[in-house]
């Protein structure tokens, strides 16, 4: 009965997404959107898995290269391998358990993490068995970030592991509403919590916490001193937003829009180029959204998906190449800023309506 509801979604939301005009509320401006084919950057929407008879739903993506991704799956505890042009036929890792996060350093090498508190390893071409890491705080998702193949660092609410390519640490208590963690070099990360802090690791112990004025969806780090967060902030965390690091100050908050727009994913290859993914509960019926920072200046990149879904997760290995994934488990990759859709902007007379964020979901790589 539930796929056959979603099935009959899914159909609804692509007749939506075939109308011309939509707008959107970034920030204080109004953005008119148009059907356009300037989106040659990105590719056409196709199924993860083609073949899969159960709903498909991956949580996070992580590509360290345009040859090499790696996807996990919330529902099922699968894991999808892609090789450059497709995908290799889903692995069972954690049935049923759900996979939340993964990192790869390299082509070849990851870690995901489940909800039960347990690492999976991704290497030589197979996922190892779970090792648990974390058991204390109950079931939750983790964040885990990966800078090489004995550096990774993963986040559980309250504590933080680290990695050294055979074993993991005891927990190292930094906050009480981890969210996300990202690692640019070995030994280098940032964390970011739910109360609008970050918290990064240097020298083996992780430094008092400095204010990103953000409660994270996720963080990701092109270097120790560039970062960008996104989530919400504001009274009720209501007004979804991005703020920047940089040369390790954290910069006055960008907001996007009020409740209906919501964060769900963040990619940082430099600090000139960010992909951010977005589920859109403001418009006659949900949809997704990507915008990317060009050094100066947040661009739309998709202004609404061709299947009419949210988009769940996104990772980028270069200003060149990026994967995401929506919520019906559909795949688009990016191929440069180049065709990138900007546009017209106008003025809203009344501003950005806040409507109620029905259905909101926050990314379950990152809060559940």
């Amino acid at each position: 009965m539930r796929i056959t509801r979603y099935v009959a979604e899914v159909a609804r939301r692509r007749a939506v997404a075939r109308h011309c005009t939509r707008s959107l509320a970034l920030g204080a401006t109004l953005v008119t959107l148009s059907a356009s084919p300037a989106l040659a950057a990105w590719s056409q929407p196709q199924p993860i898995d083609p073949g899969a008879n159960v709903l498909v739903e991956p949580t996070a993506v992580s590509c360290p290269s345009a040859n090499f991704c790696a996807a996990v799956d919330w529902f099922t505890g699968l894991a999808y391998i892609w090789h450059g042009t497709s995908w290799a036929a889903p692995v069972t890792v954690d049935a049923p358990n759900s996979l939340t996060s993964v990192s790869c350093s390299v082509a070849g090498f990851c870690v995901a993490l489940d909800q039960q508190g347990n690492a999976f390893t991704f290497s030589h071409g197979t996922w190892g068995p779970p090792t648990l890491i974390h058991a204390e705080d109950g079931p939750g998702a983790g964040s885990v970030s990966c800078a090489s193949t004995s550096f990774c660092v993963a986040v559980y609410r309250t504590a933080a592991f680290t990695f050294n390519g055979s074993s993991w640490s005891e927990p190292q208590r930094i906050s009480s509403s981890l969210r996300s963690v990202s690692c640019p070099a070995p030994g280098s990360c940032v964390a970011a919590d739910g109360a609008g802090r970050a918290f990064t690791l240097h020298g083996g112990s992780w430094r008092a916490p400095t204010e990103d004025g953000i409660s994270a969806t996720q963080i990701s780090c092109s270097s120790p001193s560039a970062c960008v967060v996104v989530g919400f902030r504001g009274p009720y965390s209501q007004m979804s937003a991005a703020a920047r690091m940089v040369d390790g100050v954290w910069q006055a908050p960008h907001d996007f829009g009020g409740d209906g727009t919501v964060p769900t994913a963040v990619s940082c290859t430099s600090p000139s180029f960010c992909m951010v993914t977005f589920n859109l509960w403001f418009v006659s019926s949900p949809n997704g959204m990507a915008l990317h920072w060009n050094g100066t200046g947040w661009e739309i990149s998709i202004p609404f998906t061709p299947t009419g879904l949210g988009l769940q997760t996104v990772s980028c290995s270069s200003a060149s190449f990026c994967l995401t994934i929506d919520y019906g488990g559909n795949y688009q990759t990016w191929s440069g800023p180049t065709g990138t859709a900007v546009m017209a902007a106008r003025r809203s007379r009344s501003g950005a309506r806040s409507r109620a964020r029905a259905g909101h979901r926050p990314a379950r790589a990152r809060h559940r």
